[in-house]
């Protein structure tokens, strides 16, 4: 597992296990066997691929597709749509 604080650009893809309390600026795709566990803000889309997971305390600014498994306890600004999509109590998720 790695944290990140700071802030991450120029990166499309996340292939490993990462904690991430910072930003992430611009989409970014979670991959097969890789997980996201999100503190911080993602400014773009979020695309949790088949056979990864994701769980977003912080914030997604974007749209978010839940192919794999995504817990929201925190905020997505667009739409959430996937069949790997559960939304916490007291989540928030736009349109």
């Amino acid at each position: 597992m790695r944290t990140e604080n700071g802030k991450i650009e120029n990166r499309t893809t996340l292939t490993e296990y990462l904690q991430l309390h910072g930003m992430w600026v611009g989409d970014c795709t979670v991959t097969h066997g890789a997980h996201l566990q999100l503190h911080g803000t993602i400014t773009g889309d979020l695309t949790v691929g088949k056979g990864s997971t994701a769980t977003v305390h912080g914030m997604v600014s974007g749209h978010l597709t839940a192919i794999g498994r995504v817990e929201v306890a925190g905020m997505v600004v667009g739409r959430a749509t996937g069949g790997g999509l559960t939304v916490a109590r007291g989540a928030h998720v736009g349109r």
